[in-house]
Parts: C-alpha cells; structure tokens; sequence
C-alpha cells in the first residue's frame, strides 16, 4: 500500500462537497492507497457566490458544523477564527489566507509524521470544492511514485489549485507562504503592481463605480497567486523535476454552488 497525504485548506462552501473523502477512501483501498486527510479550515461555512470578495464572503457567513467535520474522520483537523481579511500593505488577504492554509495543513502532516512515524510516498495538494476523477488521479500517482518528478497543471499558467509529489518535492511548495512577501519584493512583481494599479486607475476614472466581479481594485495583480507560483517553479525546479498536465489530463473539476 502507498501511504498518500492529502493536504486540505481553505473555506469549506458546501457540505455536499465533502463526497469526495470518502469516495477517495473507498478508490484507495481498492488500488493499494491509503489516503490520510490533514484539514485546515476557517469555523464559517463560505459561500460560492462571492469567492473572488472574501469580505462579502465573510459576511455572508454561517457557522461551521464543526461535529460534522469531524465525522469524516480526518487524520488531523485544524478550525481556526483567524481570519486574514487583508495582507500586511492592505490588499485582500485571500491570496495570502490560501498559501497560509496550504502551510498549515502541511504542518499538520509534519505533526502526523512525528507522532506516528508514518512514512509516506505523496504528498497531494488539494481542496475542499474539488470534485475528483480518480481514475485519472490514480495515474498521476502511479507516475509520481515512479519517477519521482512533481506535477502541476497548466493553462496560460500554472494553477495554484493543486499539485502532487513526494514530500522532499513539495515541501517548498507546501511552505509558499514563507516566501510570499520576498517574492513580491523582487523588480518583476513590483512592475505588475504598478501596471495592474494604472489599470485600475484608469477603469475608475471613467466611472467611479464600475461593475468590479473580480474584486481587481483590492488586487495587487491579476491572477496573482498562479503568476508568482509560475514563476517560482519556472525558477527553482528544473525540468526533468516538474511534469505540467494540461486541461484534459487534470484530475478534479472545482465544485460550484
């Protein structure tokens, strides 16, 4: 059996998604994987409706059944109220919110490791709106485990919504959020932001309240979380490490409301 650590952050929107655990843990043992479960969540139920405003999502919230978590058994469950509404220079905090969650589920595997001594083969980046083919999937860890190379997905760039290797692969992945800061310091981010504010700036001047779905004005660029994990990993993994899965190799589909 392969042991696999499924990392699990970020708002839970809807109850009915939460299928997808136990449907996993039924494939698993069918096809020689044991799957272990690290949650990390806010104690709100989110609502789809409004994920690119996380304060619009915020307060629309609903109270968590906690006892309902819980019941799908995950090896290790992290609720927290600490809500990261706005990063350190005052943009929306949901790009840095979901980097801290990928962190903090991984060290919730880190503890898991500690305590029991468990060795794993993957570690797989996910979440809690995902749908999954696990047929599909079942090949990408057969290729992980045997040739040891990470894979992400890829449309114009790399996605941020999950990802998949073995625990000395990923784990900077997993750590992003350290680097966040450092990475927006650098010449290249700093340019898009001044690009991406005179953009802004300009569709406000011609109306002061523009229809603004995807929340740009609390931006710091567009989409900013997949262009600085890109660029991380065109910089710091060489090829013969990554393998990029396009469309329609992808193992999940994200769940709507």
């Amino acid at each position: 059996m392969k042991n696999i650590a499924v990392l699990l952050p970020g708002i839970i929107r809807n109850y009915s998604h939460l299928e997808f655990i136990s449907k996993m843990r039924e494939f698993g043992i069918a096809n020689n994987f044991n799957f272990y479960f690290f949650g990390y969540c806010y104690n709100f139920l989110g609502n789809g409706r409004h994920h690119w405003h996380f304060q619009r999502e915020y307060n629309a919230r609903k109270d968590l059944d906690i006892n309902l978590i819980k019941s799908y058994s995950l090896s290790k469950l992290k609720i927290t109220d600490q809500i990261i509404e706005k990063d350190k220079d005052g943009y929306d905090g949901r790009i840095i919110s979901q980097w801290e969650g990928v962190k903090q589920s991984y060290l919730l595997y880190e503890e898991f490791v500690s305590e029991t001594s468990t060795d794993f083969d993957l570690i797989l980046r996910m979440r809690w709106d995902i749908s999954v083919d696990c047929n599909k999937l079942k090949i990408v860890l057969n290729d992980c485990i045997n040739d040891n190379k990470i894979r992400v997905v890829k449309y114009k760039t790399i996605t941020d919504q999950g990802f998949v290797g073995s625990p000395n692969r990923v784990k900077d992945l997993c750590l992003f959020s350290e680097k966040y800061y450092d990475l927006l310091s650098l010449n290249h981010f700093v340019n898009l932001q001044i690009q991406h504010r005179q953009f802004v700036d300009n569709i406000y001047k011609s109306n002061p309240r523009p229809r603004d779905h995807r929340n740009a004005h609390n931006l710091r660029f567009e989409p900013q979380s997949e262009i600085m994990l890109t660029y991380y990993i065109d910089k710091n993994y060489k090829d013969v490490e990554k393998v990029i899965l396009r469309h329609r190799h992808k193992w999940w589909e994200l769940r709507r409301d």
